[in-house]
């Protein structure tokens, strides 16, 4: 074979090369960048995610814990703390609810009360009153009394009492506990009332 004949095979082997590597670097680069395209919508979203976990924990602990001094350690609503020292109990109660306390009597008449309520449902209410041990037979007899049973609340035994009210005939339950000769009286109805009952601590 001549050699003329031979340079210009070897152009041609070079030129097909030559093309096969610029193709090979053409596809790598394409191959590369629609990865970092495909990847940027996924870590966005990540850190979207991550964005609004962040968020939705902000969100609980802003219902961690209730004004006054209380503390609710489960995530849902906010309660607060009301704490007598004089009488020696704390209970808590919905954030927002209206307090109103009050003392009748005096000596070993004396009766103190705080009313719980609503203030959007007014007639969604609990009280409590703290008296003389003296006091349960008049305390019983503001309810005709349809069921009774003995409960326990954070170490306390007292007594559950159920019927309707002596003044308007409405269904009530009362719990009464004794604790240094006091009387504790707490008096409603639903959910409310129970979590209120459950709350309440003599100290």
């Amino acid at each position: 074979m001549a050699q003329g004949e031979r340079h210009v095979r070897h152009r041609h082997q070079w030129a097909w090369i030559s093309a096969g590597i610029v193709i090979i670097s053409i596809g790598t680069v394409w191959y590369v960048t629609g990865q970092r395209s495909d990847s940027s919508p996924q870590d966005t979203n990540q850190n979207s995610m991550h964005q609004d976990s962040l968020a939705n924990a902000t969100t609980d602990n802003t219902n961690i814990g209730g004004q006054d001094g209380g503390t609710n350690t489960n995530v849902g609503p906010a309660v607060q703390k009301y704490t007598n020292t004089e009488y020696t109990f704390s209970v808590e109660y919905p954030t927002g609810w209206d307090k109103v306390t009050s003392i009748t009597g005096a000596g070993a008449n004396k009766i103190f009360s705080i009313q719980l309520s609503d203030p959007v449902s007014p007639s969604i209410n609990v009280s409590i009153s703290v008296m003389a041990e003296s006091f349960e037979s008049q305390v019983r007899d503001s309810i005709s009394i349809s069921s009774e049973q003995s409960i326990t609340v954070n170490g306390q035994s007292g007594q559950e009492l159920t019927g309707g009210s002596a003044k308007d005939g409405s269904t009530v339950t009362i719990v009464m506990m004794i604790k240094d000769g006091l009387l504790y009286s707490v008096r409603g109805t639903g959910q409310e009332f129970e979590n209120i009952v459950n709350s309440l601590e003599l100290n």
